[in-house]
């Protein structure tokens, strides 16, 4: 009996320390899916921060092509200005020599007078000197028409460069500031990214150290894992010797129960007086016993 009562206190420790290591299981449980969410949040957040700098990247690529192309635009007008202005002096070097010396008559007087020569010619009856000095008048005349029309040609062409030249400035400035503007769009997106990437670093931080904690405290509940297994194996081992003893237990007090009943019945038998039909059946198996 004190065996038995020994072994139900020892049941019933071993049923308390089980309980204590469910409860430290369940507490590293809880605690371990707690750093997991929290862990895997800033995993989410860290996807939509690495979305958000590939975003920007391509903005920012974008605009950084954008400014490529305009300074090649930017050099490409600049080179034109310079063509532009050369083509300008050459002409205008062009003119100063064609307008050094004495001044030469108005192109209008020229033309005026080439075309009453001209008339004269067809129109008046000349001699044959006459005639001449009238043809070579006016082919001197002609010479000196195409060297002003020449000359016009030269001036109007100059100007028509002096404008070009003008519209070209105003292009290059203007390719300039659109330079200038896309140059600091560009360097605030790529600040922007790069405040992104300390953010995102960060958050990986945070999520590499929850995970590390995380398995820490996994491999803590291991061993109370095994704890318990070991604990539930001795309290069944405990209570399978419990229910052995238990079954022997039992059958000695039938045992002495069954040896002092037909102990009773002999007697009573002896005595000539009438047997139950429990007290009959027990002698009989005892005589059958005993034959055997």
């Amino acid at each position: 009996m004190e065996d038995m009562q020994k072994n139900k206190r020892k049941i019933d420790e071993l049923d308390a320390m089980l309980s204590d290591l469910r409860a430290r299981r369940e507490q590293l449980r809880d605690q371990a899916e707690e750093l997991a969410g929290k862990r895997n949040r800033l995993n989410d957040k860290a996807d939509e921060l690495r979305t958000d700098i590939l975003r920007i990247r391509e903005q920012r690529d974008s605009i950084n092509l954008e400014v490529q192309q305009l300074k090649v635009q930017r050099t490409d007008t600049r080179k034109q200005i310079v063509e532009r202005i050369e083509e300008v002096r050459q002409l205008r070097e062009a003119i100063n020599e064609r307008t050094a010396g004495k001044p030469s008559k108005d192109l209008k007087m020229l033309r005026k007078e080439f075309e009453n020569i001209e008339w004269e010619i067809q129109t008046s009856s000349l001699s044959l000197q006459e005639e001449r000095e009238l043809v070579e008048k006016s082919r001197r005349l002609e010479t000196q028409i195409k060297a002003h029309e020449k000359l016009q040609r030269l001036r109007e062409r100059s100007e028509e460069l002096k404008t070009t030249v003008g519209s070209l400035k105003k292009q290059s400035e203007t390719i300039h500031q659109q330079l200038i503007d896309k140059a600091e769009k560009s360097q605030q997106i790529h600040e922007r990214m790069k405040e992104t990437i300390t953010k995102l670093d960060a958050i990986k931080e945070q999520a590499d150290s929850l995970h590390k904690s995380f398995v820490k405290i996994r491999e803590e509940a291991k061993p109370v894992q095994g704890q318990m297994a070991q604990v539930a194996d001795e309290i069944r081992l405990l209570r399978e010797q419990a229910l052995v003893e238990e079954k022997r237990k039992k059958k000695e007090s039938e045992d002495e129960t069954r040896i002092r009943m037909e102990k009773q019945a002999r007697e009573k038998a002896k005595r000539g007086e009438k047997l139950s039909v429990q007290e009959f059946q027990l002698l009989a198996e005892s005589g059958m016993e005993s034959q055997d």
